[in-house]
């Protein structure tokens, strides 16, 4: 696909989980996974952030106004209209190789009601595990697939290294990122869920599943990923 393909119109949306791995005085910062735009982007064909941004739209949802809406809303996840105020993000970073994507967003533009009134409600942010070493067997999984928010997945990690070539002969994205390997089922929209340990820190971030099995991008790769913003200097020393 030619980059000029792109210029067209896409009014069908793409769901993805992501989390806020930290936030200062006036913007959070979400870690999520790149792939949800891969059909514009290839081995061959690099999709920079000033294009993501350009032809997309990139719309986030507190937790807090998703509580506040299905308390109002008894129809909310049927109802073919949404109701939900989104804020607006921007990509601040993309590695199409390694499936990683961080947005940007402001914090007074995150809701808390349908009233477009400000959240002031606390906002965690999650931090990188420590020692992903010695990371456990068992492992959670949170996502928001479409319409069901905080879906709990337990599982386990069966392997702490798989490279992406050893898996698929598939080359046509360039991915060359490493895996830890889950005895875990995500669904659609779980791409970009955190993979926590029992101290709920980021032990790796939900890719897919290949040939049945699930994988999810490894503490190295975001490391790497994350470190050149400088986030990672004030959000885990």
């Amino acid at each position: 696909m030619k980059p000029s393909e792109a210029e067209g119109t896409i009014k069908e949306p793409f769901f993805a989980t992501g989390s806020m791995i930290y936030q200062d005085e006036n913007f959070g910062y979400i870690l999520t996974c790149a792939h949800i735009l891969e059909d514009f982007y290839s081995a061959n064909i690099v999709l920079s952030k000033e294009q993501a941004n350009r032809w997309f739209k990139f719309l986030i949802l507190c937790k807090h106004n998703e509580d506040h809406m299905k308390t109002i809303h008894p129809d909310l996840y049927e109802s073919e209209r949404d109701k939900r105020n989104y804020t607006v993000a921007t990509v601040l970073k993309i590695d199409q190789r390694k499936d990683l994507m961080l947005l940007q967003f402001n914090l007074s533009t995150l809701y808390a009601t349908q009233y477009a009134q400000r959240c002031r409600l606390p906002h965690q942010s999650l931090k990188l595990a420590e020692n992903p070493s010695s990371a456990p067997n068992d492992v959670v999984m949170i996502s928001w697939p479409p319409n069901r928010p905080d879906t709990v997945v337990i599982g386990q990690v069966s392997n702490q290294c798989r490279l992406f070539n050893q898996l698929t002969t598939e080359r046509d994205k360039g991915y060359n990122m490493q895996f830890i390997e889950l005895k875990i089922n995500g669904e659609k929209g779980a791409s970009g869920s955190p993979i926590l340990n029992h101290a709920g820190d980021i032990l790796a971030v939900y890719h897919g599943r290949i040939e049945g099995k699930g994988y999810a991008i490894s503490h190295d790769d975001i490391y790497e990923f994350l470190y050149t913003r400088k986030i990672l200097s004030q959000n885990l020393r």
